[in-house]
């Protein structure tokens, strides 16, 4: 609800301008912002919680009511088939991946291919790099449609309004991230038919490593079918809004990338790579993120680390 008062509502700020945003936000509403310390355990007592910060007090803070607003992505996840790739292949998780020259020389393993997968994949082209992508079952929509940001539509058809209750399948929510956006100053459609007209090699869902073999599924043409048929599926929620609303829209623009695939079945992907004769030098996990709670020492969390509330709030008073 905090208005922006700029003239370019659709634009992005760049890192200077959003932190000047957050630290005017701050000013104005006198928040009690501590910066530069970690929050390492949280504990009940009889008065409510204490929250013991590093580096701090020797005190820990004491608060009746905790508010947890760290996320659910704070771990790296990597499938359990990764643990059969030797140590002599390097590989690192998305979130350690910084840029191509930081990789060993060679062909690169890309695993995963929603968000994170889809832009390094094309970042290593970038820099000339032979990639191969191990596609998996990950939604898609355009970046942009109709004259709008897709994130403005997604508000509009009430796709962020839905509650958890609300979905078809609870296991939604664990869904990967959509394939939304390729690199660049505002970023751009991406799909795996664009990654592959430019170079990228797709595979199937990553299987193992054998004998100096790393293995995939025969999936590869189902992947890139539920990813066209997603974006299909979504375009058409936004074309119904906008006849049921009556916004004036443009009519939809011509987006290459977006474009189904004639004929997923069509190309016909190895089912194995071998690592010298391919000359792959490292591999990429692009396989999302998972809830971490060490910290948390309050019964609030499942078996699997996750968080048990409803629309937020607790089974335990003072804890959302």
């Amino acid at each position: 609800g905090d208005p922006y008062t700029g003239d370019n509502p659709e634009g992005f700020w760049t890192r200077d301008e959003l932190l000047a945003r957050y630290r005017d936000y701050v000013a104005r509403f006198s928040l009690p912002v501590r910066e530069g310390v970690a929050v390492v355990d949280i504990s009940a007592t009889s008065e409510g919680f204490a929250v013991r910060i590093e580096p701090g007090e020797e005190q820990a803070l004491e608060a009746r009511n905790v508010v947890i607003a760290s996320g659910l992505m704070q771990a790296e996840k990597r499938p359990a088939t990764a643990a059969q790739v030797p140590d002599s292949l390097p590989s690192v998780h998305a979130s350690e991946y910084r840029n191509a020259s930081a990789l060993p020389p060679g062909a690169v393993l890309v695993v995963g291919a929603a968000q994170s997968g889809c832009q390094i994949a094309e970042d290593l082209l970038a820099a000339g790099r032979r990639v191969f992508l191990a596609t998996s079952r990950v939604p898609r929509v355009p970046r942009r449609y109709r004259g709008r940001d897709i994130f403005a539509w997604l508000d509009t058809v009430g796709f962020w309004a839905q509650r958890l209750e609300d979905l078809p399948d609870p296991a939604m929510r664990y869904a990967p991230q959509p394939q939304i956006s390729g690199v660049g100053p505002r970023g751009h459609t991406v799909s795996l038919q664009w990654l592959a007209q430019r170079g990228v090699t797709l595979l199937g869902r990553f299987e193992g490593y054998r004998d100096g073999r790393l293995l995939f599924a025969d999936d590869l043409g189902a992947n890139v079918r539920f990813a066209d048929e997603s974006s299909a599926r979504m375009l058409g929620m936004v074309d119904a809004a906008i006849e049921r609303i009556e916004i004036a829209a443009p009519p939809r623009e011509a987006d290459l990338a977006d474009r189904p695939h004639p004929n997923p079945d069509v190309p016909v992907a190895p089912r194995a790579l071998d690592v010298a004769g391919e000359a792959i030098g490292a591999v990429v996990w692009c396989t999302g993120f998972t809830a971490g709670f060490p910290w948390l020492r309050v019964p609030v969390l499942d078996a699997a680390g996750q968080p048990v509330h409803t629309r937020g709030v607790t089974a335990v008073p003072g804890v959302y």
